[in-house]
């Protein structure tokens, strides 16, 4: 009841906005608010005022996006109000909001569509670690409609940052559910190949590490790819001092 009597209170676009932000299930920037939830009477130069007005009501907070200083500023809503705003969406509406958000992070981290600063920079680990949670969820829904091709994009923009931070088990995980059973091609596979073999061997899997790579080489070769080649050769090599 609280809650509604706080929906009752905001203008219209406050209410379109405050329900079409429930489609982000890690917390969103200015940008990615606009692009994702513009749309009808809410228009995206308006974003940046309806969240100020939605957070001076405290039914969105300010969100602390990277460490050192680097975030660039972030709002989420608590899960709570965020399920209570999704049962107030229509389902035509929820599934095209979500549809939008999907090919937005996907096409984001995708290596062909990146609108990120370059890998090397510290500032692009920052920015997909803040996005990890809408990553994943654009991901597992990306794989759940059956784009294989455009999941094998993300996973291959997504390697470098789970292998240099740790996250090993999301790297195969991800792989693995684009690789086993599905039919991508050569382009794709191999270097899905060698990420996943990658953190399979930093994972101490050596041995299923190892077929990965080995797969990987072969395709290389296939495809006629020095620098895919070097890169299986250096893990494989790797793997003979384990």
């Amino acid at each position: 009841q609280t809650v509604e009597w706080s929906l009752s209170r905001l203008s219209e676009d406050e209410l379109t906005l405050f329900l079409r932000l429930s489609v982000f299930d890690g917390g969103w920037t200015v940008e990615t608010a606009e692009r994702i939830c513009e749309g009808g009477s809410v228009k995206s130069w308006d974003v940046v005022q309806l969240l100020v007005s939605l957070l001076d009501r405290s039914l969105i907070e300010s969100q602390s996006g990277a460490p050192r200083g680097r975030s660039i500023p972030r709002s989420r809503m608590l899960q709570t109000l965020r399920e209570h705003a999704r049962s107030r969406l229509e389902r035509d509406e929820m599934d095209s909001l979500a549809r939008r958000h999907q090919d937005h992070f996907l096409n984001w981290i995708s290596p062909g569509g990146r609108r990120l600063p370059p890998v090397a920079e510290p500032s692009w680990f920052d920015q997909v670690a803040a996005e990890r949670v809408n990553l994943r969820q654009a991901l597992s829904r990306c794989l759940q409609n059956g784009d294989v091709s455009s999941a094998a994009a993300a996973i291959e923009g997504l390697l470098r940052f789970w292998e240099v931070r740790g996250h090993w088990d999301e790297a195969i995980s991800y792989g693995s559910a684009v690789l086993d059973g599905t039919e991508i091609d050569l382009v794709q596979r191999v270097p899905l190949l060698i990420g996943v073999g990658g953190s399979a061997a930093a994972r101490g899997a050596t041995d299923w590490a190892r077929k990965q790579l080995e797969e990987a080489r072969e395709g290389s070769i296939r495809l006629g790819d020095p620098g895919l080649l070097a890169r299986c050769s250096h893990r494989l090599a790797s793997l003979s001092f384990e």
